[in-house]
Order: C-alpha cells, then structure tokens, then sequence
C-alpha cells in the first residue's frame, strides 16, 4: 500500500462492469470560506478508466481546476490545490466534463 494515513475518507468509482453509458458520480462539499489546500490522492489504471475532474463553484460558475481522462498507468498520483479565494465556493469532484 503507497500511502497509510492514520485518519480519513476515500471515494471510489467504478468505471468497469457494471457501470454503464451516461452513468456520473459526484461529489460536492459543503460552501466553503477563505483559502485552503486541497490535496488528495488519485488512481486511474485500467482499459475502461473514465475521466476525473475537480471543479470550483462559486455560484452559477464553474472553474476547471483539475482534469485527466483515460489510463494514468498503475500508480498513485498526489495532486494539490490551493488558494480558491474570499467568496463562498463549494469543490466539486466529478467524472463527467
């Protein structure tokens, strides 16, 4: 295992059987104040691998922070994201442009 932690939560996404055509995944947090760091872990490997990107909404807009489709090979990546700002935003993970 690449990483141990001794507190935390994971998502997962099935992106094989039996997922289907047009089915999405997201996950939203709450409204968010002030700057933060966001850093999280991701794994993408596999013939079937979908897209994974992370979003910054602030109202009505979205921002495309982070994208990657496809095989990103058999490993873990570490990404990290900082800074988002002074007005209420919420992050959106989602595996759908």
């Amino acid at each position: 295992m690449p990483f141990v932690f001794s507190s935390g939560y994971y998502i997962y996404a099935e992106a094989s059987f039996p997922r289907q055509n047009g089915d999405r995944a997201q996950l939203l947090s709450p409204k968010l104040i002030g700057s933060y760091c966001l850093q999280f872990y991701y794994y993408m490997h596999g013939a079937q691998m979908g897209a994974l990107h992370v979003l910054l909404v602030l109202g009505a807009r979205r921002f495309k922070q982070f994208s990657y489709t496809g095989d990103q090979g058999q490993k873990w990546y570490k990404a990290e994201i900082d800074n988002w700002g002074k007005h209420a935003y919420q992050v959106r993970f989602q595996d759908f442009p």
